[in-house]
């Protein structure tokens, strides 16, 4: 009964180490996941050139999608280069766009220019899809009177920060049928 007992514990721990290691395994993966989402979202984007590319990295592969690791040359927003390392996963069938000399579009932490995340390569021709449809729309609202190229101009290039509106008054115009409206604005937060 002892020899039983004895078995079965080993048996129970040697299941727990498996299971904790599968575990710490998966919540490595899911950090790495987060913090490669944050970077793409909130960090600085531009491009890269790829100098070397590895097999191997902390990001969690496949045999479709294997992890690897490209050495790159980053360019910042004042347009200095300097060396980083991304950790992702490629298709195998991608594999000939991701060699040495090619440019990616990469994102990095400007808090931390050594976290560096490779974007899609479908991300640069959705934010030109909606570019050119915010032009458009732009075009329309001049067109129509409502704005001008100088407010356009501003909100494109202005510091964005948030405030609210205080009150709302009319001017007494009428612009292709709707009145114009002159708000009082205080604004509460530093520039985004």
């Amino acid at each position: 009964m002892v020899e039983y007992m004895t078995e079965n514990i080993g048996m129970m721990i040697l299941i727990a180490i498996v299971m904790l290691g599968a575990i710490t395994w998966l919540l490595k993966g899911m950090m790495h996941s987060v913090r490669t989402s944050i970077t793409r979202a909130k960090g600085i984007k531009t491009t890269a050139v790829i100098k070397e590319m590895g097999l191997g990295g902390s990001a969690l592969g496949n045999e479709f999608s294997p992890a690897v690791t490209l050495r790159v040359l980053v360019e910042n927003e004042k347009g200095k280069l300097y060396s980083a390392q991304i950790e992702t996963t490629i298709a195998t069938t991608h594999m000939p766009r991701f060699q040495p000399g090619c440019k990616i579009d990469v994102a990095y932490d400007p808090a931390n220019p050594q976290k560096v995340v490779m974007l899609s390569p479908t991300s640069r021709i959705q934010e030109e899809y909606q570019a050119s449809k915010q032009a458009a729309f732009d075009k329309y609202l001049i067109e129509k009177g409502v704005t001008s190229q100088e407010m356009i101009d501003i909100a494109n290039n202005g510091i964005k920060a948030q405030g609210i509106i205080l009150s709302v008054q009319p001017t007494g115009n009428v612009i292709n049928g709707w009145e114009e409206m002159a708000l009082d604005i205080h604004r509460f937060s530093h520039p985004l």
